[in-house]
């Protein structure tokens, strides 16, 4: 199986039905099919702070989206936090890197995180996540119930073996 390694959250946000529909690349890519989604071991930290702002916006809303998220203990349904992307972006400024980078995240790096299948590859999208130059469109979005560890490589590189049998397992639900 074929497979792309992509910082988060947008690797997790690829693998999530009613997500994010393509991938930004600088380059064309002629492969259509399957494709395993590598989480790598960096974090898009300004997509981070965009993704945490709309969490906050969606008040921790039953969703795709809300499972990425572990509220603080003073935060709920009930009682939402009062605050808006500019004010976090402007705390993401604030604070410490380590702490910065937290947010109560939980998603995995270094790891297959799911499958997509490779439909199409654009210059042009209505998609509001298209920027360019190429938009790798996506279909069929499957994230695996648990991540399988995998070092990345960059560009679209074959999974070993014994990772392609780990995902195929979970797809299958043997796993």
């Amino acid at each position: 199986m074929r497979a792309l390694t992509v910082w988060q959250p947008h690797a997790s946000l690829l693998c999530m039905a009613d997500t994010k529909d393509l991938d930004n690349r600088k380059k064309r890519t002629h492969y259509r099919g399957e494709l395993a989604i590598h989480a790598g071991l960096k974090v898009d930290e300004a997509a981070m702070v965009g993704l945490y702002g709309l969490i906050m916006r969606l008040r921790f809303a039953d969703g795709p989206l809300a499972s990425l998220f572990k509220p603080g203990a003073h935060v709920s349904e009930s009682n939402p936090p009062a605050i808006s992307a500019a004010d976090i972006i402007d705390m993401w400024k604030r604070l410490p890197a380590p702490t910065a980078k937290s947010f109560h995240l939980d998603l995995p790096l270094e790891a297959v995180v799911g499958v997509i299948d490779l439909v199409d590859c654009v210059t042009e999208s209505d998609s509001p996540y298209f920027t360019g130059p190429f938009g790798w469109v996506r279909a069929t979005p499957r994230l695996l119930p648990t991540p399988v560890p995998c070092k990345g490589k960059q560009g679209i590189w074959f999974l070993p073996d014994e990772v392609e049998a780990a995902v195929r397992g979970q797809l299958e639900g043997r796993g």
